[in-house]
């Protein structure tokens, strides 16, 4: 459109081009040149409006500004200059859901992903007292990475010409075949009257058609809204759970006082009810229903000519809207192969004397992802994506999310070995291709060369494979095994395997895997230790990388690793713009993207990027990604809701039992907790069980369970200070004061490392409670210098000074491990009862911490006043 048909400013924005036109005004596209961002005006006609509108508009432009979450469209800005009334609104370059769903397919699945997303801005807007009054498949627009956004919260609807003026409580706004029985006749509506509207889009997404009947006449439409009941979800679409119909079915109740209210409550009952429903195509594909992502389709292997002619049949339905959805989206986008994400299980191993076989499988292992990696068009499934979920076959490949799952079992006696290859796909994850490989027991390199080729073969690939025998010799590969074996063993030897891994760096440079396992060990160093050092050696081993090694996606992904854990996020978004441009997965650079937002505190934008992560491909670990990011950003309830759809997709995962129980510790609910880890127990005896059912016993003051379990976590880690410091704990608590300092004893000499934080400070509460106050001071000082806002320093900070009843102090660092998230209940034990020694200290305790001074009950558990 010409520069003439629209003025050049609105306020301080830059008009750039007409959006729309309607029967309220006119929406441009503007530029915000103070924060260089690209905006939506919605200009109001001046000649309906009015003192009130004005008034109204205002209001509720300030009320929708105040909301801030990924599925609401973002107001920015009210302009009444005299000259224009208009609201200034976040720019969403996409279309509406209505065009969406007419140029795209969509599951089951993805459909109930995308109602979920609608209540959830729903249920912000009405948490903001703000009811959206015109919920319609027009005003949800959909952006280029599949997030959905509520907009027109039927703001001056009642300004329309064509719609009749009401004077009751709330006149008339939104469009009728959207609204409720109360709202058609006037009434003051409320949440249930959008959750009403929600029933009928529903509907609309699931069938492509309305509950009440598709009447041409509005008068009609209404009537029988008022008048006729809806049919029943189920009675029409059988595929779908009785008790998401059932769901549905309420929400189309007329009477508003037995209609559902409540949007948040609506967004966790989709998401739990989310593992229930297929995710294949069913029925007739129609214009009307066609509502599957950009990015996902019935069946991976016919895509792309799905793609290809979807567009043709929309170009004879829809004329020239079909060429504005090319035009849309971008060609190498819609016209792109696409990938496949593949998960590799380690070979099963079988025969007698296994044991002897195991870096023949180790190094098989790494030759099926190896080869994996190298497919066109693939995606190797992180390996420790694959680990945690804790399956196997068809499961394995739904807990993660992936197209195929290459499994295989390796059967051994003497030097001969046969691996057995078999490839499972399809809704029933059965076997589409199988192949055997005989070995000859040779030499490992051999064996690796032979795995890769097997893989190729399987999958159909052509030209040869580049063998690790050109870069690692026998002799350094073989040590390469050997350190990724012991890497978990003893935490202490990890500098030692580091040295190792450096030297064989030196002789083979171009030996890609060295520079991963360094990178594993670095990195878990520095997470159990707080330790500079390793993300320094990490840096330097990196840095010594030879071209092309140092322009491939999995060189990258290492960068982006260590940028991540050093907290330079700029760097780390720099190098996945780099992945971007290596062609990396879509799905797992935006992935990334959402990791670095949530490192950065930026809650409610990874919570966006993870929602679109798992509108693409849902897995165990986009669940628990995106309940992480529900839990930081304070919302407890859809947390716990993510992780059990996580647990239904792998009910075994360490890594989600475990933030489910933390969910659990962190609010106090002990019970439940409790439960998770005695679970755990039964499937995953290991030392991180055994040490939170411990903590959890000395929470419940029974510190002779507490002895037991950590005892059994220093049995499988005898030179664990931690452990050893939690049972010196546990014994002195348990009034077993020899033992305890038996146990303060081995820690103190255990060697220290000088720029050790977290060691500092254990050793500092070894000291305290040995009596040795002016040596557990000077640690302590020490471990405060070193890293004041280390979780453990706090700890041990607030004990230190409690013991040698330093009020004031104790209470500043139990103030500060507070906000550092150290559980409230930790300082109703015995240690910190000095700080209740007097009535003016124990209110400041019950200030601070939210809790009165401890009573103490030798039969029960820690309580409070």
């Amino acid at each position: 459109m010409d520069s003439a048909d629209h003025p050049q400013s609105i306020a301080n924005y830059r008009v750039q081009s007409v959006i729309g036109k309607g029967g309220m005004g006119v929406v441009y596209l503007a530029e915000d040149d103070r924060l260089q961002r690209q905006v939506a005006i919605k200009c109001i006609n001046e000649q309906i409006t009015d003192d009130v509108l004005t008034e109204r508009l205002r209001h509720e432009a300030q009320l929708l500004a105040q909301l801030n979450h990924p599925n609401v469209v973002q107001v920015y800005d009210f302009i009444d200059d005299g000259e224009n009334l208009a609201l200034v609104m976040e720019y969403v370059e996409g279309r509406t859901l209505r065009q969406y769903m007419r140029e795209n397919l969509c599951d089951q699945k993805q459909k109930l992903l995308f109602l979920a997303q609608i209540a959830d801005g729903l249920a912000a807007a009405h948490n903001a007292g703000i009811v959206h009054r015109d919920l319609k498949l027009d005003n949800v627009l959909v952006n280029r990475k599949g997030l959905l956004k509520l907009t027109d919260f039927g703001i001056a609807k009642s300004q329309d010409p064509d719609v009749t003026q009401l004077t009751q409580h709330d006149a008339v706004s939104g469009s009728y075949s959207a609204m409720s029985p109360e709202q058609i006749c006037g009434e003051k509506v409320g949440p249930g009257s959008d959750l009403f509207a929600f029933g009928i889009l529903a509907w609309r997404m699931f069938l492509g058609r309305h509950p009440f009947g598709d009447e041409a006449g509005q008068l009609l439409m209404v009537e029988k809204i008022l008048n006729n009941e809806p049919e029943q979800l189920c009675e029409s679409e059988t595929e779908l759970p009785a008790e998401l119909c059932q769901l549905i079915d309420k929400l189309l109740i007329k009477d508003p006082k037995q209609r559902p209210s409540n949007a948040a409550w609506l967004a966790r009952q989709l998401q739990i009810l989310l593992p229930q429903v297929s995710d294949e195509l069913s029925g007739e594909m129609t214009a009307h229903n066609i509502l599957r992502s950009d990015y996902e389709a019935p069946s991976r292997q016919s895509r792309y000519l799905l793609r290809f002619a979807k567009v043709l049949s929309l170009a004879c339905m829809l004329g020239l809207s079909a060429f504005a959805f090319i035009k849309f989206k971008p060609l190498d986008l819609l016209f792109a192969k696409p990938v496949t994400h593949i998960a590799v299980i380690e070979p099963e191993l079988e025969g007698e004397q296994a044991e002897q076989y195991r870096e023949l499988q180790a190094s098989l292992f790494l030759a099926l992802q190896d080869s994996v990696r190298s497919l066109d068009n693939s995606q190797l499934v992180s390996p420790k994506e694959v680990r945690s979920a804790r399956r196997s076959g068809g499961k394995l490949g739904a807990a993660v999310g992936a197209d195929i799952v290459l499994s295989s079992q390796l059967q051994c006696q003497l030097q001969r070995c046969q691996l057995t290859l078999s490839k499972l796909a399809g809704k029933r994850w059965t076997v589409l291709k199988q192949d055997r490989l005989t070995l000859v027991h040779k030499n490992l390199l051999d064996a690796h060369a032979s795995g890769q080729e097997a893989v190729r073969k399987l999958f159909g690939a052509t030209g040869d494979a580049k063998h690790l025998s050109e870069v690692v010799s026998e002799e350094d590969y073989q040590l390469y095994l050997d350190i990724r074996r012991k890497k978990d063993d003893d935490p202490r030897a990890a500098d030692q395997l580091l040295d190792q891994l450096e030297a064989i760096q030196r002789r083979a440079p171009r030996f890609d895997r060295i520079y991963s396992l360094y990178a594993d060990i670095s990195l878990t160093q520095q997470r159990r230790h707080h330790h500079g050092d390793y993300l320094n050696r990490l840096r330097s081993m990196l840095e010594k990388a030879p071209a092309p090694l140092s322009q491939s996606i999995f060189y990258q992904k290492l960068w982006f690793e260590l940028y991540l854990k050093s907290e330079e996020y700029s760097k780390a978004i720099g190098s996945i713009e780099v992945l971007d441009k290596l062609k990396l997965d879509r799905w797992v650079s935006e992935r990334m993207r959402a990791q670095v937002a949530l490192a950065k505190g930026e809650n409610q934008e990874a919570i966006r990027l993870f929602q679109e992560r798992l509108a693409e491909r849902s897995s165990s670990q986009a669940y628990r990604n995106l309940a992480m990011a529900y839990w930081k950003d304070g919302n407890k309830e859809l947390a716990i809701q993510n992780l059990k759809s996580s647990l239904t997709f792998s009910p075994e995962s360490v890594q989600s039992h475990s933030l489910l129980a933390s969910i659990f510790l962190s609010s106090g609910d002990l019970a439940e907790a409790k439960a998770i880890y005695e679970t755990m127990l039964d499937t995953h005896p290991v030392e991180g069980v055994y040490e939170s059912m411990g903590l959890l016993s000395l929470l419940e003051r029974n510190y002779e369970a507490a002895i037991d379990y950590f005892s059994k976590a220093k049995a499988l880690k005898p030179n664990d200070r931690l452990y050893t410091l939690y049972l010196g704990d546990s014994y002195l608590l348990a009034d077993k004061e020899p033992q305890a300092k038996t146990q303060y004893r081995l820690l103190s000499e255990m060697p220290v490392d000088e720029d050790n934080a977290k060691e500092h400070s254990y050793l500092a509460r070894a000291l305290i409670q040995q009596g040795q106050t002016m040596d557990a001071l000077r640690v302590l000082q020490k471990a405060q210098t070193l890293d004041a806002r280390d979780k453990s320093v706090a700890f041990a900070s607030a004990l230190v000074y409690s013991k040698v009843e330093n009020t004031a102090s104790g209470l500043l660092w139990i103030e500060t491990s507070l906000e550092l998230g150290i559980e409230k209940n930790w300082f109703a034990l015995p240690w910190f009862d000095s700080l209740c020694n007097s009535s003016t200290s124990a209110q400041d305790f019950e200030s601070v911490i939210g809790l009165s001074c401890p009573i103490r009950d030798e039969n029960a558990a820690v309580s409070t006043q």
